[in-house]
């Protein structure tokens, strides 16, 4: 990520900025990847003075794009929060899984507003794709946030798309059942079946992340954890493969007393080399 500005470019002063140029400023910052503390200063310290004008829109691009430069400014944070609760049944889906999303990326939990976004996720998840679906999952995931009532409404809209899932969602869903220890057993099985059919179109991250979910739900599926080793063999010499990924598989293998010498040599021989 770079962290500066070529010295050419004039940064706009704040006291200038509109609503609408807050926001589309911090996103073309995070959009270029630039984290430019300066800059972002005084993008936070406008925002927080214009904070209650803005849509629920504005709201979420704002903070998704001080998110994704991974800035924490704890006091635009809490106004952001403080306004979006006060706006959020006007939040439509992208703005409402987008928060959502940021203060997850952060590991930054904040209980009155998170159980908010659940209430009206639930209300709403008849209008998520598949991937508002899995990227839900995965924040309420990454703050260790159960929510049994939406872990259900996100089982049952997971299971009715999940032929539309992408490799990377069938990952995620599977690493936040791990987490939240969602023990829905048909999601589960939707889950192991549709991973089934791709896991050969796997990334080593999400190949490996796969195989200790499994484990970690102790989800006894050896029709799977086949499939697993037979994908993973080929690309196991790969640099893809880091030793850590390596180790997590033999964890997984273990976990699972799955006895899959094929796989425990190769990782083996990595292992010594």
């Amino acid at each position: 990520m770079a962290t500066g500005l070529p010295t050419s470019v004039n940064r706009p002063q704040g006291g200038d900025f509109n609503v609408q140029d807050i926001a589309n400023t911090a996103w073309a910052w995070s959009r270029l990847g630039v984290r430019d503390v300066p800059l972002l200063s005084s993008v936070s310290a406008r925002a927080m003075v214009n904070v209650s004008e803005f849509t629920p829109r504005v709201l979420s691009n704002t903070f998704w794009a001080f998110s994704t430069l991974e800035v924490t400014h704890e006091p635009l944070i809490s106004a952001i929060s403080a306004s979006s609760l006060s706006k959020l049944s006007l939040f439509d889906t992208r703005s409402l899984v987008s928060t959502a999303w940021s203060f997850a990326n952060l590991i930054v939990t904040d209980t009155p507003l998170m159980a908010s976004i659940s209430s009206e996720a639930i209300r709403g998840m008849n209008e998520f794709d598949q991937q508002y679906i899995t990227n839900t999952a995965w924040a309420y995931a990454r703050l260790d946030f159960l929510d049994l009532p939406l872990m259900d409404s996100i089982a049952s809209a997971a299971i009715a798309k999940i032929s539309e899932v992408s490799n990377q969602g069938l990952a995620n869903l599977a690493w936040a059942c791990a987490i939240l220890q969602c023990q829905h057993e048909q999601l589960l099985d939707a889950l192991s079946s549709a991973a089934m059919g791709t896991i050969a179109h796997f990334s080593a991250l999400q190949m490996t992340s796969t195989a200790w979910s499994v484990a970690t739900l102790q989800l006894r599926n050896s029709p799977l954890m086949s499939a697993i080793s037979a994908a993973a063999l080929p690309q196991m010499s790969s640099e893809d493969y880091s030793l850590q990924a390596l180790a997590n598989i033999v964890w997984a293998f273990s976990s699972l007393q799955e006895a899959d010498t094929p796989v425990l040599e190769v990782i083996a021989s990595a292992a010594v080399m």
